[in-house]
């Protein structure tokens, strides 16, 4: 068929939609040995030759390889790095300090890469660059001409680390301007599975200056 199914992958075979819903499925439930089952049947019928589709593998590959063991800080890196550049060939460490980076018209799976590299940069306690990355990310989403209510689950994600590390970083009233955003968000569009992380951080922020 000519139809094309376009999302975090790309094919004409709308079994694997099924597969890749079941697949999702075990991830959020953390059932990782079923997530690989599924994750090698979706491999054995999607078409790696689209970087699209690799780099969704890939990515997925990382995120149940690092529930055992992924390697150290810097080999965690270079791996994300390499799932990057299937479709931004260009980037190099730090590349998204730079503006012309944030030209690219990121795709989902890019944009869940740059979260687990903003995760990665947190846990090495590097908590500054990591509030640089996820707030270039935010300002990404709020720029972009579409609703919100299109990808205010990633928003939303975003929002939730960068209140954490910017409470890490002290800038507390800093980190209350991005919770009261994510607050609103949730209510818009009707999703606040994250609205209690996000008051919780709040009431740090408030306690931290003395409020």
């Amino acid at each position: 068929p000519t139809q094309k199914y376009y999302s975090s992958i790309e094919t004409g075979d709308f079994r694997i939609l099924e597969l890749l819903w079941k697949m999702e499925n075990h991830i959020s439930r953390r059932k990782w040995e079923d997530a690989e089952m599924e994750l090698q049947m979706i491999r054995g019928r999607l078409d790696v030759a689209t970087d699209r589709n690799r780099q969704y593998l890939e990515e997925i590959q990382y995120l149940i390889d690092k529930q055992n063991d992924a390697g150290d800080f810097q080999q965690r890196m270079e791996r994300m790095l390499f799932i990057l550049r299937i479709t931004m060939p260009k980037t190099e460490l730090w590349s998204w300090e730079q503006d012309e980076f944030w030209k690219h018209f990121f795709t989902k799976t890019e944009m869940s890469v740059l979260m687990d590299i903003s995760d990665e940069i947190y846990r090495h306690k590097e908590y500054a660059k990591a509030v640089q990355l996820l707030e270039r990310m935010y300002s990404y989403y709020v720029r972009k001409n579409v609703a919100q209510e299109f990808h205010y689950k990633i928003t939303l994600l975003i929002v939730a680390r960068l209140t954490s590390a910017l409470l890490r970083c002290k800038e507390y009233e800093k980190a209350i301007t991005y919770i009261e955003q994510g607050i609103n968000i949730s209510f818009k569009c009707c999703n606040q599975s994250l609205v209690g992380g996000l008051v919780n951080n709040w009431a740090d922020a408030l306690e931290q200056l003395g409020q």
